[in-house]
C-alpha cells in the first residue's frame, strides 16, 4: 500500500543515502498496481527507468480522469524538464519553459507546484500584470503572506510601480492587516494558554511575535514603499515615522537581525537563497541588503538638513567594515541599486564630492535592455535622479543641470528599450517553432507560448513607467 502514497518518496529521500538502488527497484518491482503514484514515486527516489517526456505521456491520460480541483503528480515529470532548461537562462530556453508549464496547466489548473513555476518566470521576463493574474489563483493569507509573498512582491516598486493597480493596493493592505490582526490577537492566545496552563505553546506565541516583527518581508516593504512614494513623488513622512517605530522597537531588542521566514522550497526541495538560479535572482536578497535598503531611506530623510545620526554613522560603519563600501555593496545588492545607495552615501558623508563622476555612470548604452531587470535598473536610476532634483541642497548649477539631462535622456528612451525588448521577445517565441524545441513541444503535444500575451503585458508596465 506505501509504493504508491504520496508520501513514499518523501519518506524514503530521508535515508537515500543509506539505501541500495536494486533493492528499492526489486521491492517497488513486486507491485502489479502501476500507476502515476507509484511511477512519479520512482522518479522522485532517482530509480525510474522512464524519461521525463516518457513518464509524463505514459500518464497523460491520468489527467484527463481526475477531478478538476485535484492536483496530479504528473507535475513532477514537467518540473523536471522545467528544472533542466533553466540551467540555461537565455530568453529561448526560459520562453520554452513556460510554453511547457502554460500547456500543462490546462489539464492541471491547480497545481500548487507548476504555478509558483510560472508566475517565477513571468515575473523574470518582467511581464508582472501576467504573473499577477496567476499569483491571485494561488489565494495567498494569513501567515502565508509572510512566508510566500516575496515571490511577487521582492522589487515591487521597480517593476510595476503602478498604484491603481490592485498589485500595489494589494501588498500595502494585507501585509499590515495580517501583521495587526496576528498582534493583536496574541494576548488572548497566550491568555487562554496561561488558563489551560500550556506553558510551552506561551513560548512558541512569543518567538511568533519576534520573527513577524523581525522579517525580511516586512521590513523590505518598508524600504519598498517608501522607495514608491519617492518615485510618484507622494509624501512620505507618515511611512517614514513608522519604520522610525519599528526600527526602535528592534534596538530595544539589542538586535538589528531580521528574521528570514521566506519559504524558499515553494521551488524544489532544498532549494535556499545561497544557491538560486539565474532565473531566481530578482530574489536574491540576503538581511544585508534589506538592512542597506532601509539605511537608504533614513539617509535621504536626514540629507536635505545636512543633519547626520550618531546611530546611522554606526550602522553604516558596521555595514561597510571590513571589506569597504563598494565590495559590500557589491555583495549584497544588484548594479543599479548599488550605484543609487553610492549616491546618496556620497551625498550624506562626503556632501557631494564624488557626485558628477557617479552621475556620468549612468549611459543608455550600458543600459540592461531585457528580463526583469530593464525596468528594475531604468526605476532604480529615475527615483535616484529624481529625488536628487529634489533636494535644495545641491547648489551647484552645472550638477543640477546634469541631473535634468540625465533624466530627460533616461526618459526619452523609455519607449525604445521596451520596444527593442518586445522584439527579443518575439524573435525568441519564433525560435520555438524550430528545431530541438519544437521536437520537445511535439513530443509532449503542446504548443508553443503565444508572444503576443507578453507583448501586452510588458506595454502595460511600459505606459506605468513612461508615466512616471
Amino acid at each position: 500500500k506505501y509504493h504508491n502514497k504520496p508520501c513514499c518518496a518523501v519518506d524514503l529521500n530521508r535515508y537515500r543515502d543509506l539505501l541500495d538502488d536494486n533493492k528499492l527497484k526489486n521491492a517497488f518491482g513486486k507491485f502489479e498496481a502501476v500507476d502515476v503514484l507509484h511511477d512519479t514515486n520512482l522518479f522522485k527516489l532517482g530509480i525510474s527507468e522512464l524519461s521525463p517526456v516518457e513518464g509524463y505521456n505514459k500518464h497523460q491520460k491520468s489527467l484527463n480522469d481526475k477531478p478538476v480541483t485535484d492536483y496530479s503528480t504528473c507535475s513532477v515529470y514537467i518540473l523536471k524538464l522545467v528544472n533542466d532548461l533553466i540551467l540555461d537562462p537565455s530568453m529561448e530556453k526560459v520562453l520554452l519553459a513556460l510554453s511547457i508549464l502554460e500547456n500543462y496547466r490546462k489539464y492541471d489548473p491547480h497545481n500548487y507546484d507548476t504555478s509558483v513555476w510560472v508566475i517565477a518566470l513571468y515575473i523574470h521576463l518582467g511581464c508582472i500584470p501576467l504573473a499577477y493574474e496567476h499569483y491571485l489563483q494561488l489565494k495567498i493569507k494569513s501567515v502565508q503572506i509572510d512566508t510566500t509573498d516575496f515571490l511577487m512582491y521582492s522589487h515591487f516598486s521597480t517593476l510595476f510601480p503602478s498604484k491603481p493597480h490592485d498589485f500595489i493596493q494589494r501588498v500595502q493592505e494585507n501585509f499590515q492587516k495580517f501583521c495587526n490582526s496576528s498582534v493583536d490577537r496574541l494576548s488572548q492566545f497566550i491568555q487562554i494558554g496561561l488558563e489551560r496552563k500550556s506553558y510551552s505553546k506561551i513560548l512558541g506565541m512569543l518567538e511568533f511575535r519576534d520573527r513577524l516583527e523581525r522579517s525580511t518581508m516586512r521590513w523590505l516593504l518598508f524600504s519598498e514603499n517608501i522607495q514608491l512614494a519617492r518615485l510618484c513623488n507622494d509624501k512620505r513622512g507618515e511611512q517614514l515615522q513608522n519604520m522610525h517605530k519599528a526600527w526602535r522597537k528592534l534596538e530595544m531588542t539589542g538586535s538589528q537581525g531580521f528574521s528570514d521566514n521566506r519559504d524558499w522550497e515553494i521551488f524544489s526541495r532544498g532549494m535556499q537563497k545561497d544557491n538560486l538560479p539565474a532565473v531566481l535572482q530578482y530574489l536574491n536578497l540576503n538581511d544585508k541588503s534589506v538592512a542597506l535598503k532601509c539605511i537608504r531611506e533614513f539617509m535621504i530623510e536626514l540629507i536635505p538638513s545636512r543633519q547626520t545620526d550618531q546611530k546611522l554613522d554606526a550602522y553604516l560603519e558596521e555595514l561597510v567594515n571590513p571589506n569597504g563600501l563598494q565590495t559590500s555593496l557589491n555583495n549584497s545588492l544588484d548594479p543599479s541599486d548599488a550605484w543609487s545607495f553610492e549616491v546618496f552615501y556620497d551625498l550624506y558623508k562626503n556632501d557631494g564630492a564624488n557626485m558628477q563622476s557617479l552621475l556620468e555612470k549612468i549611459d543608455i548604452k550600458n543600459q540592461e535592455s531585457s528580463t526583469w531587470r530593464l525596468s528594475h535598473e531604468y526605476l532604480t536610476r529615475l527615483h535616484t535622479l529624481k529625488t536628487l532634483d529634489s533636494f535644495k541642497r545641491v547648489k551647484d548649477t552645472a550638477l543640477k543641470r546634469l541631473i535634468k539631462n540625465k533624466t530627460n535622456q533616461l526618459r526619452e528612451n523609455c519607449d525604445d528599450l521596451y520596444s527593442d525588448y518586445m522584439k527579443q521577445l518575439t524573435n525568441a517565441c519564433e525560435k520555438l517553432n524550430k528545431g530541438q524545441n519544437a521536437q520537445l513541444l511535439k513530443s509532449l503535444s503542446y504548443v508553443p507560448l503565444n508572444s503576443a500575451d507578453l507583448k501586452n503585458s510588458l506595454l502595460t508596465v511600459q505606459k506605468t513607467v513612461r508615466n512616471l
